[in-house]
């Protein structure tokens, strides 16, 4: 630095540094000229400024430094007079260092062993004074939230024209749960994408003092945790109002703030990853677009790819959207657990899974046995393939059932196979035929039990209209037809060598093959975890926070960014 003369002489102490790091003057700066004079022998070396004017130059000290050998030709070389090292020489003589009082710890030492708490303090006032300060960015996220739920619920509004709105009759509601879903994402992503990219210059000046850095980042996490709950309550009150939602449960805020907060870390694991803004927000859309699309309504997992469709469970690849969890969770919440349908489940589980059965499955097994009967031996050559693939799977359909009802057997079973005679073959359509009257027991006696909830429930809200304005507030036809995909034309497949069912997943029991960690169908009522069985909407909770706790993990050991670090191009 070359200062003016003013800017000069208001210095207190002057160190001046030669090439290699070698100190060579500290003290007064006034006293440097004259300094730097005697050691040179030059003319006035008492004369630090002018006397006329009272100006100093600084710029004499580096000439005075750097001054160059002379030739005996009168030619300046390239040579100093005096090197770095000699001028240190010189240093040594004429100067002794300070003696500066020390504490019991040095500032660096302190900081290092100050405790987590403090440091976790310092970062959380710290950023909430530097976001209060910041008034547009208050001013957008408190404001985008309320804005975006009033538009969007009344656009999704929808009733007939003449005719006032209803609850139970909006045919949007399954499109504004995953609407809003996506909204919760895109606010979190967009809160938290720039947090760290932001204190990277400050992040960089405090990196010398090893600080905590998961005080940091919890610091960082906190805040934005608690703007997210801001965000996820107001346009989900606002949007209930519009939409005359009367009921809605902590388990379905939980799920939106939960997709809040796996939007908060996904973006603070970009924010701290690359270094570019423009980077970052181009990624925002390309992180969300997985999620529009695998979420499960945009693209049915029934008409996906079928590379990559699962006809019993949701495919893989939707596994890890956290759109997916948290739309499952809200829809299964609506429609099961509000208190018209709360006293009707379990009975309507058993009626429906015993239509199912004896309306869909007994047909299609008692069909295939009888092609292996009307075939007959004289002719079994021409369809021996089909007869054994379909034999196949009435036995394994069977079995399913053995095991379900272990007092209720067909006991021949492993007998159904190709070549076997007519005998066996009659008697598997009579199992199938008896089969069908158990279901259609069940079916008639979970009937007259829903006819005496439903009398129960008269009573509770007294009267009838008062039953039905209970039905109109809290069950929307809709939601019920999407979790018991009604509209799917396609009502049982054959998959795997047995059947699977497509209609009414809200009303079927997962497989229950992997009782750790169960993966099921979507809109399946609950699940399995170590062993238990897990209300759908609360397992839903429990993925979604491990998601979080990933990406956290993530975010503190930097996978992502030493992720790109090697894969990005290295010049040889």
């Amino acid at each position: 630095h070359q200062p003016s003369s003013d800017i000069f002489k208001m210095f207190d102490r002057l160190l001046i540094m030669d090439t290699g790091g070698f100190p060579i003057y500290y003290g007064n700066p006034i006293e440097a000229i004259v300094y730097f004079k005697n050691k040179t022998s030059q003319l006035n070396k008492d004369h630090a400024y002018c006397f006329e004017c009272g100006h100093v130059n600084p710029e004499l000290i580096f000439d005075l430094i750097e001054a160059k050998r002379v030739t005996e030709f009168g030619r300046f070389t390239r040579e100093r007079k005096i090197l770095p090292y000699e001028w240190y020489q010189e240093f040594k003589k004429s100067f002794k260092p300070e003696k500066l009082e020390t504490g019991s710890s040095s500032i660096i030492e302190a900081i290092k062993h100050s405790k987590w708490m403090r440091q976790f303090g310092v970062f959380l006032k710290r950023d909430v004074l530097s976001k209060l300060n910041n008034r547009q960015y208050l001013a957008i996220n408190l404001l985008q939230a309320p804005l975006l739920a009033f538009v969007l619920a009344l656009i999704n509004r929808n009733y007939a024209v003449g005719s006032s709105y209803s609850f139970a009759e909006n045919e949007n509601l399954p499109v504004f749960i995953f609407i809003s879903i996506i909204v919760c994402l895109f606010l979190g992503l967009t809160v938290s994408a720039e947090e760290i990219f932001h204190d990277r210059k400050i992040l960089k000046r405090e990196k010398f003092l090893n600080l905590s850095r998961s005080s940091y980042l919890l610091s960082k996490v906190l805040i934005l945790f608690v703007l997210s709950t801001y965000q996820t309550l107001t346009f989900w009150l606002i949007s209930s109002y519009v939409l005359q939602i009367s009921y809605f449960s902590l388990t379905q805020v939980g799920l939106l703030f939960s997709a809040s907060c796996f939007a908060n870390m996904l973006g603070l694991n970009i924010s701290s990853a690359f270094n570019q803004a423009v980077t970052i927000y181009i990624l925002i859309p390309i992180l969300l677009i997985p999620q529009l699309v695998l979420g499960g309504i945009v693209i049915k997992f029934s008409k996906i790819n079928p590379d990559v469709k699962d006809n019993v469970h949701v495919p893989i690849i939707s596994e890890v959207m956290a759109s997916r969890w948290a739309y499952e969770g809200i829809m299964v919440s609506f429609f099961k657990d509000n208190e018209y349908n709360k006293p009707l489940f379990s009975n309507s589980f058993l009626k429906h899974s015993a239509d199912d059965k004896f309306i869909y499955l007994v047909p299609e097994l008692e069909s295939k046995i009888q092609f292996a009967i009307e075939k007959g031996e004289s002719k079994l050559y021409r369809d021996k393939d089909k007869i054994e693939s379909d034999l196949a799977v009435v036995r394994n359909e069977i079995r399913k059932e053995n095991q379900l009802h272990p007092s209720f057997q067909f006991r021949d079973v492993e007998k159904l196979v190709p070549h076997i005679g007519e005998t066996v073959l009659q008697n598997a359509m009579s199992y199938l035929a008896n089969l069908r009257t158990y279901y259609s027991k069940i079916s008639g006696k979970a009937a007259e039990k829903e006819s005496e909830i439903y009398t129960q429930l008269e009573q509770k809200f007294r009267g009838k209209n008062n039953l039905n304005n209970q039905r109109l507030a809290l069950h929307n036809r809709a939601i019920e037809r999407y979790v018991k995909n009604s509209d799917d034309d396609t009502k049982i497949i054959l998959n795997k060598g047995g059947y699977t069912q497509m209609v009414d997943p809200i009303f079927t029991e997962p497989t229950p093959e992997n009782k750790v960690f169960s993966r099921a169908h979507f809109f399946s009522p609950y699940k399995y975890l170590l062993g238990q069985k897990i209300n759908t909407p609360i397992f839903n909770i429990l993925v979604l926070w491990a998601m979080i706790g990933f990406l956290y993990a993530g975010l503190y050991f930097n996978w992502l960014k030493k992720l790109i670090e090697n894969l990005s191009f290295k010049r040889p």
